[in-house]
């Protein structure tokens, strides 16, 4: 009996390490698809530039700049999603909080464009600094808003749009992103952010997922509600630190 509890614990403990392996794999595959797909977009566009008579030097070098922004990021991505699976603490420090939204706004406008999809930014003014990991953070932003673009995609060209908005509430520092797609299934606020759970049809459903698992390292909360006439909300909140405000 003792033989035979001993191998079901050693296969036990072998599905556990093919699981988490399985998640992790999931995880940075899903994760790093978002700055891969960037690099390959300003690659194509970099080439059109050269291929200009005469090229145009300028604009080929915003899209090299834009590459080596994302491959840093793709190398972030990769680090903390391990880090985050392993149990590691975030890398909590104060910033500004509406300068690392805009980066990735700068880093999403490409691709705003491509889906001819009008985005509003309402950063509040002189809000505090924040206190938790900028790069999670950031990585949070990115998937609410790339979640808010598909969501966009599937609607006429006319309803195509999206607002950003950061603000301050109960000294915590919360941004919404709001659409106007087909917005949330009835029940579907409590299951969307569980592992593999989603309404894509090609979807993982581990974006939202490790997303919580990010806000919630950093001392954050993070939920959804829908959005009248139509639509759907994503949010989250962050603490701020004890320093002096800023924009």
């Amino acid at each position: 009996a003792r033989t035979a509890a001993h191998d079901a614990q050693e296969r036990l403990q072998r599905l556990s390490r093919i699981h988490s392996l399985e998640g992790l794999t999931t995880s940075i595959a899903h994760e790093i698809n978002q700055p891969l797909a960037a690099i390959v977009t300003s690659g194509h566009a970099c080439r059109r530039w050269m291929e200009q008579d005469p090229p145009n030097l300028d604009k080929a070098r915003q899209a090299i700049h834009r590459i080596l922004g994302d491959v840093d990021r793709a190398s972030g991505i990769i680090t903390r999603v391990r880090n985050l699976t392993k149990g590691a603490p975030a890398s909590t420090r104060p910033f500004v909080f509406n300068a690392a939204v805009r980066e990735v706004l700068a880093l999403s406008q490409a691709e705003l464009q491509r889906q001819a999809i009008a985005l509003r930014a309402d950063l509040a003014d002189a809000l505090p600094l924040a206190l938790a990991d900028s790069v999670q953070i950031q990585q949070v932003v990115a998937n609410l808003l790339r979640n808010a673009m598909e969501a966009s995609a599937a609607m006429d060209v006319p309803r195509r749009s999206i607002l950003l908005e950061t603000l301050l509430v109960d000294d915590k520092i919360v941004l919404r992103v709001s659409d106007r797609g087909p917005g949330l299934p009835a029940g579907a606020q409590e299951k969307v952010f569980d592992a593999f759970w989603t309404t894509k049809h090609e979807g993982m459903g581990v974006g939202l997922s490790i997303s919580r698992s990010m806000v919630e390292a950093n001392g954050g909360h993070i939920w959804a509600e829908p959005r009248a006439p139509g639509g759907a909300v994503f949010a989250f909140s962050v603490p701020v630190a004890q320093e002096e405000a800023a924009v």
